[in-house]
């Protein structure tokens, strides 16, 4: 998360996912801090084209230590964008 901060701006509506559970976790302690390590963006979306003019963004996340490298590739490969709605 702390890598996507610089891209998010302050006074953006955000609607939060915690997607644990695709990797065995539990979505009851979902303690998303902006720019923490310790969540990884895995899809997003916002209602403009770049993320940096945004009124509203739609992120997908889950505990860093609960992903793999194939985890990550798969999600550069857009693997998870389902996760995110974007019906704005």
């Amino acid at each position: 998360m702390a890598e996507a901060d610089q891209y998010l701006p302050e006074d953006a509506t955000y609607l939060l996912q915690d997607v644990s559970v695709l990797f065995g976790g539990d979505s009851d302690d979902f303690d998303f801090t902006r720019g923490s390590p310790e969540w990884t963006v895995l899809a997003a979306c916002s209602d403009a084209p770049w993320l940096e003019d945004s009124d509203t963004i739609e992120i997908a996340a889950a505990p860093t230590q609960a992903l793999t490298a194939g985890t990550i590739r798969a999600a550069r490969a857009g693997r998870y964008r389902d996760t995110v709605s974007c019906e704005f």
